[in-house]
């Protein structure tokens, strides 16, 4: 059994996509398992195929070790090569010096990153590391940013169910709200949207910029763009005194909101080699097999029906809803 487990970990995916997609997809898999090995190969097929119905893995022998990888040169050479192969240790520097032939299924692995264990449904992901500020199940709507929060940030408002992705101007914050969604943004004197780092930190000669109100319906549908203030720049930060108190009366008309985001930091420990995330009562809400918790960061949106999750496997965040 050992050396079937070491042949498993040096199995090599061959580059060139697989056949038309069908109701299943067809994954062929080419091994050099004969005998008791090859029964508990066949096996194993049985029971994956048995347990989902997105894949269907056809499992060939073809012959030992080095019959099984002279068929593999052959065959893609010919173009007629399978999805997935099995070499054993004296080929693999064989094959991994074949450029652009073959792919390491641990390389393949990495860049996916393992699936969650969730009773959770997965329904956005987006790359780097950004978290959930706000959301709510009743609306359908979740807003994240940037875990860094500051001038350079953007914003993003995401409907899973339409696919509709409201995105901020960097600095300038989406808000959630009870009737609605609040897109903030600056304009220049000619109406261009300009990002907060350029109304915050003046270069050059004193500009005048004005703050306006993009107002959507929990539809999506834009519906009113309304101007908040105007602004000159001087040597003072006008953030905290006059712009937060204005965005967040506009967001008081529309039910109340959050403009700087109500999220809740989730607890994430380290089990046997998993990541897991753990709810607001302390139970386990989502398991990363063989992540690293340590650069794993998870909120929840206020009623918990959103949870993000940045992966550092896959350089991603995942957003499920519960």
């Amino acid at each position: 059994m050992r050396s079937f487990r070491l042949m498993a970990l040096l199995a090599m995916c061959l580059m060139l996509l697989a056949a038309p997609v069908q109701a299943k997809t067809t994954i062929t898999f080419w091994h050099g398992m004969g005998g008791e090995l090859g029964e508990i190969t066949d096996e194993m097929i049985k029971e994956f195929n048995a347990s989902q119905d997105k894949y269907e893995v056809k499992g060939v022998y073809k012959g030992n070790y080095d019959e099984a990888m002279t068929a593999a040169i052959a065959a893609f050479r010919a173009k007629q090569h399978p999805n997935l192969i099995q070499i054993f240790e004296v080929g693999t520097a064989s094959m991994m010096a074949a450029k652009g032939a073959i792919r390491p299924v641990y390389e393949i692995m990495e860049a996916a990153g393992t699936p969650a264990e969730t009773a959770g449904e997965l329904v956005f992901t987006m790359d780097y590391d950004l978290g959930l500020l706000d959301g709510s199940g009743e609306s359908g709507w979740f807003v994240a940013s940037w875990l860094a929060k500051g001038y350079g940030t953007r914003y993003y408002a995401v409907c899973p169910a339409t696919g509709q992705v409201i995105q901020g101007e960097e600095g300038a914050p989406v808000v959630l709200c009870g009737q609605g969604l609040v897109r903030f943004v600056w304009k220049d004197a000619d109406g261009n949207e300009v990002s907060a780092d350029t109304v915050y930190f003046p270069m050059d000669e004193p500009q005048t910029y004005t703050l306006y109100a993009q107002i959507y319906g929990l539809d999506g549908q834009l519906r009113e763009e309304r101007e908040v203030l105007t602004w000159t720049q001087t040597a003072e930060d006008p953030y905290f005194s006059l712009v937060l108190p204005a965005m967040e009366q506009i967001v008081s008309e529309l039910g109340g909101g959050a403009v700087e985001g109500r999220e809740l930091v989730l607890n994430v420990t380290d089990e046997g080699g998993d990541a897991v995330i753990h709810g607001k009562d302390g139970g386990e809400l989502i398991r990363l097999p063989g992540v690293d918790a340590s650069g794993v960061f998870a909120y929840a949106s206020a009623d918990g029906s959103f949870v993000s999750v940045y992966r550092p496997d896959s350089d991603q965040t995942e957003f499920y809803r519960f």
